[in-house]
């Protein structure tokens, strides 16, 4: 379940929760419009939160993946302004 909260001015929290599947680390992604592009590479598990600043608008969505890039494991979407 990913989740997002306002922690400032044009700054938010994505936080998820962690699957019961293996998963070597998260890709987080945001579509705006026609564009679909990754925002950040995690590549701890354990890592379940991540603040953003900037141009947050958006939809945004976790993937979780295997070492060798296969998703395991996909988030609900969430939506910012």
């Amino acid at each position: 379940m990913l989740e997002i909260s306002a922690i400032g001015d044009g700054e938010i929290r994505l936080t998820w929760s962690t699957p019961d599947r293996d998963v070597d680390g998260w890709e987080v992604r945001r579509r705006n419009g026609d564009r679909d592009e990754t925002v950040a590479v995690i590549r701890r598990p354990t890592t379940t939160s991540i603040v953003l600043s900037g141009r947050v608008a958006g939809r945004y969505r976790v993937l979780g993946r295997t070492a060798d890039g296969a998703v395991v494991v996909e988030s609900n979407t969430v939506s910012v302004g």
